[in-house]
């Protein structure tokens, strides 16, 4: 196929559980198929980059499977190509760390392949030398159409739903590099650093700025936040972030974690979860692994 046409099948909206095998050919994928339906259909919406919309429950058809229209909105996660994850924008978290709390929206990018998606084996890996790793409970706001340069008055028509996330940080690793100057992509990037829920459809979230991020570890709660406390609210975030970088349907905007956080080790349970939001909390395995660096640095090659 010519270039352009590629590029424009890879904008369609997905129409099926099967398609989603386009863009991950694996196992997790089945089973997040099978579990979503494998009749559900996403029809064309009204929206921008000619209907490449999934806005919410009412683009759903649905032949089976889940109840609601989160199933179909879920297989927009197979969809991310950007993970934008908002620093500071809740006053106590800030302070906690001793950073000031910023003026205007300041945000980073984790890598997709940091996503733990839902049917896949639900666990946050810690590399063996890394440190601490830190939680961070946080709403994720998930984008359902082309949104470039987006006004906060229209932030709400691009957005397709909401899910619960964390953001794992190797605080030691994170500390170093802002000493250092350098960015922290590796701070926050190891693959599993970002489990990701179900996606709750917008529009059975009437007020987004009126939910609880929560996160336990081995059943003791450590974080426990109102979105309301947000510096930034999410049309806000919206508008800052697509001025810079145009977002898809799929990607992900990490709105940021109140206080409360803290290491996780190798055996430790943590789930978290959003209130008001109507979907499964988070059930993790915190395990460990080997490292190809930390071994070359102690003199052990072999993994």
């Amino acid at each position: 196929a010519a270039r352009g046409s590629a590029s424009k099948a890879d904008e369609a909206p997905i129409r099926s559980a099967e398609q989603i095998e386009r863009f991950v050919p694996c196992a997790t994928t089945q089973a997040v198929a099978a579990r979503s339906g494998s009749g559900r259909l996403v029809r064309d919406g009204d929206g921008r980059a000619g209907g490449a919309d999934v806005r919410g429950s009412r683009q759903i058809e649905d032949r089976g499977g889940m109840a609601s229209g989160a199933g179909g909105l879920t297989q927009l996660l197979w969809r991310t190509r950007n993970v934008v994850c908002v620093g500071r924008n809740y006053v106590a978290h800030a302070a906690e760390l001793k950073n000031q709390v910023p003026t205007e929206p300041f945000w980073f990018l984790k890598p997709v392949s940091s996503l733990v998606r839902p049917g896949e084996r639900q666990r946050i890996e810690i590399p063996e030398g890394c440190g601490e790793v830190h939680h961070e409970a946080e709403l994720a706001v998930v984008i359902g159409s082309t949104a470039s340069r987006v006004s906060r008055e229209d932030a709400d028509s691009v957005i397709a739903g909401y899910a619960t996330a964390v953001d794992a940080t190797g605080r030691d690793l994170q500390q170093a590099s802002k000493k250092a100057g350098l960015p922290w992509s590796r701070a926050k990037g190891y693959d599993t650093w970002c489990p990701i829920s179900e996606v709750v459809d917008k529009a059975a979230v009437p007020n987004p700025a009126d939910l609880t991020v929560c996160l336990s570890v081995n059943g003791e709660e450590r974080q426990r936040g109102s979105t309301s406390l947000m510096v930034f609210d999410i049309p806000t975030l919206i508008e800052a972030i697509t001025d810079v970088v145009t977002l898809g349907p799929g990607d992900l905007i990490l709105t940021g974690t109140p206080a409360g956080v803290g290491k996780m080790e190798p055996g430790d349970k943590v789930r978290c979860w959003i209130e008001g939001l109507d979907v499964p909390a988070l059930e993790l395995d915190v395990e460990s692994r080997p490292s190809l660096m930390s071994r070359r640095a102690s003199g052990k090659n072999r993994l």
